[in-house]
């Protein structure tokens, strides 16, 4: 693993957060839809 790869693995202050690692995941919405798809023209 270069240093590079390991920055993601680094500790990140945000604010007045500190983050763990630099990896995030979206937001999964796909559950409040009712039908268990994305509604059109929403």
């Amino acid at each position: 693993m270069s240093d590079r790869d390991l920055i993601l693995f680094s500790p990140l202050r945000l604010g007045p957060y500190e983050i763990q690692n630099r990896l995030a995941m979206a937001p999964m919405t796909r559950n409040r839809a009712g039908t268990g798809r994305p509604s059109v023209g929403r």
